[in-house]
């Protein structure tokens, strides 16, 4: 056994949270254990959520041995909890020495919690309205990372179940796919958490090749977002300067995008006083997402310290709304959550 520990093919500290079954039945196996000891890991790891190795009470000692040269298993720490008047709460995660995301839970009028999470440190995207990209990237976060700040959220909800977890905290997840459908097929695995895919949304700024990319490798039908911003290619690219591609081949991609029966993919779409809230631009939108199987939701700009721009007057938002459900269009005004503690969609930050 010393041999087989000495050889052991561990993962690197805090990523063992990110390995399916299979893959630990290998390490299991590769240790001189039966394979079944890796499913019994994974099932205390994302059923029990227990991270403490000598918890794991049906599994070797031998094995636990093993693994704790890979502590921790948790990769992520709570170092402060922000709670806002209308409940949602924020939590600021620590990662590395130095580095930390920021994950918000928000309560429903039933009092179900849904989560939103990060992908990546920072964002590379640079919209200007938004807190997140305001530093630029500083690096994309492992899918033990991503998973670990769900059940973070369920910790601190004491719940052991979401009605929904959202890819919309820093980041794009399709800057950062692999790690993102990685998480997101260990949330859904049925040894483990075995959340819905129904609940799962991942929002993307619009990319592409990353949308085609996704729809080739989802195992799980997931939900989509898109956050569009603009009907032309002037004001977007003023608006999203990290992303090359035009508004029609954004909105060609989601039409090509599978969607299964009786869903839609939802259309994001911030709106800022003087630059996207005009009539004429609703009226553009409505003719660019004619026919698409969308729903679009609208964004007052949730004002921060690392922007000059503000929200247009609700009699604006309420108007803009008017003509895309006049088009027929199913519309409607996001309400914001989370902003007295900038918990809100464009308000998180994270960094070194």
């Amino acid at each position: 056994m010393k041999q087989a520990i000495k050889n052991a093919a561990l993962p690197e500290c805090g990523r063992i949270l990110e390995l399916f079954p299979e893959e630990l039945e290998t390490l299991a196996l590769k240790n001189g254990l039966q394979a079944y000891r890796g499913r019994q890991v994974f099932g205390w790891l994302h059923k029990k959520r227990v991270y403490d190795l000598d918890e794991m009470t049906n599994v070797p000692g031998d094995f636990r041995d093993i693994l704790k040269k890979a502590l921790p298993l948790m990769p992520l720490r709570k170092i402060r909890t922000f709670l806002s008047g209308d409940g949602t709460k924020k939590i600021q995660l620590g990662l590395v020495p130095g580095e930390t995301i920021e994950t918000v839970i928000m309560h429903g009028d039933d009092s179900a919690s849904s989560v939103c999470i990060s992908t990546q440190v920072g964002c590379p995207v640079g919209c200007i309205f938004c807190r997140s990209g305001s530093r630029g990237l500083k690096r994309n976060l492992a899918a033990s990372e991503i998973v670990a700040q769900v059940y973070a959220a369920m910790d601190e909800t004491g719940q052991d179940g979401l009605s929904g977890i959202v890819f919309m905290g820093s980041g794009d997840p399709l800057l950062n796919l692999d790690a993102s459908v990685r998480a997101l097929n260990i949330l859904t695995h049925p040894d483990g958490n075995g959340m819905s895919c129904r609940k799962i949304t991942l929002s993307t700024v619009g990319i592409p090749s990353g949308m085609k990319k996704l729809a080739g490798i989802l195992d799980r039908a997931v939900s989509l977002a898109v956050s569009l911003h603009a009907p032309d290619d002037e004001t977007r690219r003023r608006l999203v300067p990290g992303v090359k591609a035009g508004v029609r081949e954004i909105v060609e991609s989601i039409r090509r995008f599978p969607v299964p029966a009786g869903r839609k993919i939802t259309v994001e779409y911030v709106l800022i006083k003087g630059i996207n809230d005009r009539p004429v631009q609703a009226e553009k939108l409505a003719g660019l997402l004619k026919g698409l199987k969308v729903k679009v939701n609208l964004l007052p700009l949730n004002p921060h310290d690392a922007t000059d721009l503000s929200p247009p007057s609700a009699q604006r938002v309420h108007a803009f709304q008017k003509i895309l459900t006049d088009s027929g269009i199913l519309t409607f005004i996001r309400k914001r959550r989370g902003h007295d503690q900038l918990a809100a969609c464009g308000q998180l930050l994270s960094w070194q």
